[in-house]
C-alpha cells in the first residue's frame, strides 16, 4: 500500500515539473518585454531600444487597399507607355490647265423681250468652247478645298425664230466671253505610295511615339481626284445685231459658273480632267434691230477636257 501512495506522489510531481515548463516557454516573451520596459535594461545587461510609432517600424508588405490605390494614383496621373500620334502633312497646290469643248444643245435666251415685245425665246446654235484656268489648293487639313480663275469662250450663235405678233426674226452672231471666281472642292480616291520621289503633290504622314524614339513617314499620291465647284462669273457679250442689221454690246455682266468634273493624275504632275459647265446670266442689248433691243437670260450647257500642270 505504501508503494503505491509513494508512485502516486512520484507522478503528481513530474505531471507538475512538466506544467511548470510549458507556462514558462509560453509566457516567457511577455515577462522579457515587461522586465525591459519596466527595468530599463534586456536580460542580457544591454541597453533597450527606443519604442517605434506604427508609421516608424520597419515596412510590411502593402495591404491590397494600398495597391489599390496605387494603381489608380498610376492610371489617372502616369503618363502612357505608347501613344500613336498621326500627322498630315498635306502640302499646298497650285496649278494651271487648259482645256476645250462643246457648248451643246438645250441652251437658248429665255424670259425674251424683243424690240420691248415678250417673245417666246431664242434659241442657241451648239458651238465650240475653249479656255483656261489657274487655281491653289490650300495646305494641311484644307487641302480639300481650293480658288481658281477661270476665262473661257464660246460662240454660240442666236437661230431664227419668231418675234412678237409671229414676226419670223432672223439670227444674230454672238460671242460671249467669261471670267470667273471660283471655289472648289475635291475628294482623293485611289491612294497608294507615290510613285516617284516625294514632291509637294504629295500627303506625307508620320507617326511618332511619346518620346519621339521612331518615326515613320509615308508618301501617299491619290490620282483619281473628282471635285465640284461655282462662282462669280463676269460675262462679255457681244452681238452683230438681228439680220447684220445694229451691233450691241454687253459687258461685266454678273451671272453665275458651276462646274463638276474628275481629273486623273497621269503622274504626280499632269493630270487629264474632264468637266460640266453650267453659266447664266441676264444680257441687255440697247440696239439690235431699227425696231428696238432684246434683253433676255443667256443659259447655256458646256462639256470641256483638256490637260492641267501641278507644281
Amino acid at each position: 500500500m505504501k508503494l503505491n501512495v509513494r508512485s502516486g506522489r512520484r507522478s503528481v510531481r513530474r505531471g507538475t515539473l512538466v506544467l511548470t515548463a510549458l507556462c514558462s516557454l509560453t509566457f516567457l516573451p511577455d515577462i522579457g518585454q515587461a522586465q525591459v520596459g519596466t527595468e530599463g535594461t534586456t536580460p542580457d545587461g544591454r541597453a533597450p531600444t527606443q519604442a517605434t510609432t506604427p508609421d516608424e517600424r520597419a515596412p510590411t508588405q502593402p495591404t491590397t487597399e494600398q495597391r489599390m490605390r496605387e494603381a489608380e494614383a498610376q492610371a489617372v496621373y502616369a503618363p502612357p507607355a505608347f501613344v500613336r500620334r498621326e500627322e498630315h502633312h498635306r502640302p499646298h497646290e497650285t496649278y494651271i490647265g487648259g482645256f476645250g469643248g462643246y457648248t451643246f444643245g438645250g441652251s437658248g435666251f429665255t424670259n425674251t423681250q424683243m424690240f420691248g415685245q415678250p417673245t417666246g425665246g431664242i434659241p442657241l446654235n451648239d458651238s465650240g468652247i475653249y479656255g483656261l484656268k489657274i487655281g491653289h489648293f490650300l495646305p494641311d487639313r484644307l487641302n480639300w478645298l481650293g480658288f481658281e480663275i477661270e476665262g473661257f469662250n464660246t460662240s454660240p450663235n442666236m437661230k431664227p425664230s419668231t418675234g412678237p405678233g409671229g414676226i419670223p426674226v432672223p439670227g444674230a452672231s454672238l460671242r460671249v466671253t467669261t471670267v470667273a471666281f471660283n471655289a472648289i472642292i475635291r475628294g482623293k480616291f485611289a491612294c497608294g505610295p507615290s510613285r516617284n520621289e516625294p514632291s509637294r503633290r504629295t500627303t506625307t504622314e508620320s507617326h511618332r511615339t511619346t518620346t519621339d524614339v521612331s518615326v515613320h513617314e509615308e508618301d501617299t499620291f491619290c490620282p483619281l481626284q473628282p471635285y465640284v465647284g461655282a462662282g462669280l462669273g463676269l460675262f462679255f457679250a457681244h452681238t452683230n445685231g438681228i439680220g447684220g442689221a445694229n451691233s450691241s454690246s454687253d459687258n461685266a455682266v454678273p451671272g453665275f459658273n458651276g462646274l463638276a468634273g474628275v481629273r486623273y493624275f497621269f503622274s504626280e504632275h499632269v493630270a487629264m480632267f474632264g468637266e460640266y459647265k453650267y453659266n447664266r446670266a441676264t444680257f441687255n442689248f440697247d440696239t439690235v434691230n431699227a425696231a428696238g433691243g432684246l434683253r433676255g437670260d443667256y443659259s447655256v450647257h458646256n462639256i470641256v477636257g483638256g490637260l492641267s500642270f501641278h507644281f
